[in-house]
């Protein structure tokens, strides 16, 4: 028998299922996987497959549900969720539709600045074309990073200069958020991202099909914190809420970086119905919503006036893909990246900023438009120009001149001529005549050295 108020891990995990299954029926987990907190204990029936970021959790395969039960207790338990990419399809419905950078002023804002390398963007999602044109110049390709996709063993396995091991995107999602993040601009080639010199590196842990898992995210947001990503986009989401990836986001909080998360594709109000990673309550997630060309919330788009932060345009967005292409693509996923690579650029300008002050700064410079006074928390959409000119005299002080003092005219000397000496007669005495033998002189003066 368990002792009183605790269940077994098994019975954990059942209810935890059973709650998802009763909160919103997409929600579906890894089958034969959990994530447990052990405590430094041992979980007897299952395999330790290693570590799961940072807050003490490990990934368990289940050996034997019944054995298990009866042994483990006391231990904090829940299903790895899956994970999807939250993009809409672009179907002819929205073919009339435009998003475009004018719409958040981003030409004039690139007055100003167009971003930077001592900023990085680590993007969490399928992946990155890491040849591409328009975004290899921006692109650390020699740090990305592959965690297990669809229940493989290679968590945590660096790909640099691994054969068969790749960040490279397989389904063109993740290549889409980094050209809107970060597409090298005034290069001639394809479209220019919203911050134009911005690193980038990539997490890989969604397959071809645009699915992963709740570990592999928790371990990307480790791996991107440890190669000094100031900020993750993540254009993703579906799974239950998770004690371990929420853990791992809080203490990216600590460490003063930001996160950036889709609200979802669903048309329902996050307040009321909670979706994940982008309802967690970490003062580090910006929560983004995608507008239309009207600014008005896109039909597809996730509000919520006190947990979605902003909008920003994600309908019909044009940007990198795989294979070298290009795309049209529309979704929550889309405004995500916008908000990143403001975030970034805004950074790189203002560098003394803390991740508070920049995710204050997004909130309050937004178009307050009526279409989302009552969808988010700012009541508006994304303003590049206004966000950049909020700190762009702070940013870059004007030098105080030094006084030059005025120069008052000194009036030039009146020479005075130097009287000329009259010399003194000196009586000259009658010579006395000399004795005839004598000779009169050798003819020689005494003269002078001349100083050479």
């Amino acid at each position: 028998m368990l002792p009183q108020g605790h269940l077994s891990v098994s019975a954990l995990l059942l209810v935890a299922l059973a709650l998802a299954a009763a909160v919103d029926a997409k929600h579906q987990a890894r089958e034969g996987y959990v994530l447990v907190k052990t405590n430094g204990r041992s979980v007897p029936g299952a395999d330790d497959e290693g570590e799961v970021g940072s807050g003490g959790w490990r990934k368990m395969k289940i050996k034997d549900n019944k054995n298990w039960e009866a042994k483990s207790q006391g231990f904090e338990v829940e299903p790895d969720w899956k994970l999807q990419i939250s993009v809409t399809p672009n179907d002819p419905a929205w073919s009339s539709i435009s998003a475009t950078m004018n719409k958040i002023q981003a030409p004039l804002a690139w007055d100003i600045h167009t971003g930077s390398s001592t900023v990085t963007v680590c993007v969490i999602d399928t992946g990155i074309d890491l040849s591409h044109p328009d975004l290899v110049g921006n692109l650390d390709v020699t740090d990305n990073h592959l965690n297990a996709i669809g229940g493989s063993t290679i968590s945590g396995t660096t790909i640099t200069g691994t054969v068969g091991l790749t960040a490279d995107d397989d389904n063109g999602h993740g290549s889409h958020c980094a050209g809107t993040i970060g597409g090298v601009g005034n290069n001639g080639v394809g479209v220019a991202g919203v911050s134009w010199g911005v690193k980038l590196i990539a997490c890989k842990f969604m397959d071809s099909d645009g699915s992963g898992y709740t570990s592999d995210a928790t371990d990307c947001i480790k791996w991107c914190r440890s190669k000094g990503a100031k900020i993750t986009s993540n254009s993703w989401g579906g799974g239950g809420s998770s004690n371990a990836l929420n853990t791992e986001i809080g203490i990216s909080n600590a460490a003063g970086h930001l996160f950036i998360a889709a609200a979802g594709n669903e048309n329902t109000n996050n307040d009321v119905t909670p979706t994940y990673p982008a309802n967690y309550d970490q003062a580090n997630i910006i929560t983004v919503g995608a507008s239309d060309s009207n600014d008005n919330r896109a039909s597809f788009s996730n509000y919520g006036a006190t947990s979605v932060d902003l909008f920003a345009p994600g309908v019909s967005i044009y940007s990198t893909y795989k294979n070298g292409g290009y795309a049209w693509m529309s979704g929550t996923s889309m405004a995500t990246p916008h908000v990143a690579g403001a975030a970034a650029l805004l950074w790189s300008l203002a560098p003394q900023l803390s991740a508070a002050d920049v995710k204050a700064k997004l909130m309050s410079t937004v178009d307050l438009v009526p279409g989302l006074s009552t969808s988010c928390v700012s009541g508006g959409r994304l303003n590049l120009l206004k966000l950049l000119q909020s700190v762009a005299s702070e940013s870059v002080p004007t030098p105080t001149p030094t006084p030059v003092p005025t120069s008052v005219p000194v009036p030039m000397p009146v020479p005075v001529p130097t009287p000329v000496p009259v010399p003194t007669p000196v009586p000259v005495p009658a010579p006395t005549p000399l004795p005839r033998s004598v000779p009169r002189g050798n003819g020689r003066g005494t003269g002078r050295k001349m100083a050479m």
